[in-house]
């Protein structure tokens, strides 16, 4: 009798052991199929445009000469003078010193957090749903168009899905009763909810509402030791910018009050929570099925009254996508909330995330953008799980077979787009594509990082051939970027300005090949002959040369001002020559949050 119960026993250890093995293979194939999608002629197809430009300056500089010469605040908030913390130039300048001091190596680190995201997707939905559907919801993500598409460049809130994922991870293992170690997962939470709150303004105010209800609700109890550890954890990642207020006296703390009162919607908040679930309702649907043109009706509140407003847009939606639409919204949400009333856990803890966000996307409702949808991380993946989940036991075989048919349709879905993109973006270069508007990343057109080198090894050849400085011109998305790129190539680059002609000069209009740009070009046409137009694919440059009565300095040379101390970087310039000093701006940032690096805390004169 013994020997069969352990025969029995054996076999059940056997088939757990073989379960677990291809439950392994089967989570690294899915991270495998994310990673491929995300690295999939990363350097070539780069999205490095206005902002990317910018962090490379700062950061570039640390990688030079050393990190004392890194800035101690961040990028600015969207529309603001709130400058946030300094995490993420911290993390692509660690990015940098792997990959390279080149716009790719400071991206890559976005991509390979985003990898990493994907397995600890898995993790987390396992501490809710069973394996099979885990699987299914990781494999979702990994496939994410628009998951995808924000992992394949740099800026600070594409980071966010994977600290949100890993800090709701460690907070659930901080309070489950079973876990070893509370305390240590506490400390890791704090740490990731610190670095979270430097990457996006609505981060820095959604984590510490969360975690106020958080304590409140939960009143967790940690050892002393853990409680003291997670305040220095916070206060180390908050250190620079510390410095910072301690230097300009709170400048930047002043800025966050002018935010939050500058933010403030003007409409109603019966028209705001409308927005919201409308807008929230188009978002949940793109991050599981990349389908970014569902548009759907505005209603309008005075008094009483309610207008309807549904425009050439929302009439291409079909009423049936826009019920789907809005009904998985308000069906997910409803079931969220039964959920973390029985089962606690991670559902309760994603109930109070969807409340604290619902809260700062209707007072933002006016200004919600696509971007702002990756603090939902995992919610709309959750929604569908728990109605997976509702199925599961009550018609095993049906639901089973419903659910791998929905996970294969969204994932052929989001497959179509990025088949789509990845044409366009391969594209970008040789053709003058006019893709459909792009309501994931809001590009007005394709381009990519080695369209751009192109053109600045154009200039560069221009400038080896004359020895004359470059002066550009162009929209403000790609002329910091293809600056940058020239003034790398070893090539004196300046702005072009209507006002201050040079003789001996290489002068360029960089512009939208589906434009006229008349309104670019009129200011130039006084002082310059337009000579010839150069296309490359969707961006096309404009030569231009001076005409030799309007020159007002024969011979220019240019001196770079580096204003990495104060405002934007690599804007401006002098140009001189023998007797006549010229400075050129080409933009500022009048009455802006004052910032310096760390040499200048310590050497400040």
């Amino acid at each position: 009798m013994l020997k069969k119960m352990d025969r029995i026993n054996f076999f059940k250890k056997l088939k757990t052991i073989e379960r677990k093995k291809i439950v392994f293979v089967v989570l690294v194939a899915i991270t495998l199929i994310g990673a491929w999608l995300r690295l999939y002629h990363f350097s070539d197809w780069l999205h490095f445009e206005l902002d990317q430009a910018r962090d490379v300056i700062f950061v570039s500089e640390g990688v030079q000469h050393g990190p004392f010469d890194l800035p101690i605040l961040g990028p600015k908030a969207s529309g603001t003078l709130l400058r946030l913390g300094p995490a993420f130039y911290y993390m692509e300048y660690a990015s940098a010193l792997l990959f390279g001091d080149t716009p790719e190596g400071h991206a890559l680190f976005v991509a390979t957090l985003s990898i990493v995201s994907i397995p600890l997707c898995y993790f987390l939905f396992k501490q809710v749903f069973p394996i099979t559907i885990s699987l299914g919801l990781t494999y979702l993500y990994a496939t994410s168009a628009y998951f995808v598409l924000y992992a394949r460049f740099a800026w600070n809130p594409n980071i966010l899905p994977f600290f949100l994922i890993a800090f709701f991870y460690s907070l659930l293992r901080a309070t489950n009763e079973s876990s070893q170690r509370p305390g240590r997962w506490f400390v890791l939470s704090s740490l990731i909810f610190a670095i979270g709150t430097q990457l996006h303004f609505i981060a820095f105010v959604a984590l510490p509402l969360f975690m106020i209800g958080f304590f409140l609700y939960m009143r967790p109890r940690f050892s002393w030791k853990a409680w003291m550890l997670s305040i220095m954890m916070i206060l180390l990642v908050y250190v620079p910018v510390l410095a910072n207020e301690w230097v300009f006296q709170g400048s930047n703390t002043k800025a966050f009050f002018v935010a939050i009162n500058k933010k403030k919607s003007d409409k109603s908040i019966l028209e705001n929570i409308t927005i919201n679930i409308l807008e929230q309702s188009k978002a949940y649907a793109l991050l599981v099925s990349g389908n970014d043109h569902i548009f759907l009706s505005r209603y309008e509140f005075d008094g009483l009254s309610v207008k309807k407003d549904c425009g050439d847009h929302c009439k291409k939606t079909s009423s049936f996508v826009a019920f789907v639409t809005i009904t998985f919204f308000l069906a997910g949400t409803i079931l969220l909330f039964i959920f973390a009333k029985k089962r606690k856990g991670l559902f309760l803890y994603l109930s109070g995330w969807y409340l604290v966000l619902f809260l700062v996307y209707t007072l933002l409702a006016s200004e919600l953008a696509p971007r702002f949808f990756l603090m939902l991380m995992l919610l709309p993946f959750i929604f569908i799980g728990i109605l997976a989940d509702i199925f599961w036991q009550r018609f095993a075989i049906l639901s089973k077979i419903a659910f791998v048919a929905l996970i294969f349709y969204l994932s052929y879905t989001n497959g179509k787009v990025l088949v789509t993109r990845f044409d366009e973006m391969g594209r970008a270069e040789t053709d003058s594509i006019r893709p459909s508007a792009d309501h994931i990343i809001e590009e007005p057109i394709r381009t990519t990082l080695e369209q751009e080198r192109t053109i600045a090894r154009y200039f560069a050849d221009m400038y080896r051939q004359n020895g004359f400085p470059v002066f550009i011109y162009g929209e403000s998305f790609w002329r910091r970027s293809i600056k940058y790129l020239t003034e790398r190539m070893g090539v004196p680059v300046g702005h072009l300005d209507s006002e201050t002609p040079f003789l001996k000069s290489n002068n360029f209009i960089v512009m939208r090949s589906d434009k006229k740009g008349d309104s670019l070009m009129k200011p130039y046409r006084n002082a310059y002959d337009f000579i010839e137009r150069k296309n490359f694919g969707t961006l096309t440059v404009y030569v231009l040369r001076v005409k030799p009565e309007k020159a007002i300095i024969d011979d220019a040379v240019i001196v770079p001002m580096t204003n990495l101390l104060y405002g934007d970087a690599g804007d401006r310039v002098t140009v001189k020559s023998k007797e006549n000093v010229v400075p050129i701006a080409e933009s500022s940032d009048a009455g802006d949050v004052e910032r310096i690096t760390w040499r200048g805390v310590f050497w400040k004169k």
